[in-house]
């Protein structure tokens, strides 16, 4: 099975659930490469805690084709 790589941007608490449904499976093809999140919310400690990068936008936009989806939960 080939793996989709994904970056979830916004970790509010849908970004959060979203992060945790997805951590909470294994062999589904999915890895998650980054999260955008500059406030200190539960969902960015819990990605750190997972050693899974926080990025600026910026880095978001320099993966280029490496990234399959974004997931966008934020407001704006």
């Amino acid at each position: 099975m080939q793996q989709s790589s994904i970056v979830i941007v916004g970790l509010g608490r849908i970004g959060s659930e979203f992060l945790e449904h997805f951590l909470g499976l294994s062999n589904v093809g999915i890895s998650i490469i980054g999260v955008v999140e500059p406030l200190d919310t539960l969902g960015r400690r819990k990605a750190e805690s997972s050693a899974i990068a926080c990025l600026a936008l910026e880095q978001v936009i320099a993966f280029g084709e490496d990234v399959d989806f974004i997931f966008d939960f934020t407001d704006s």
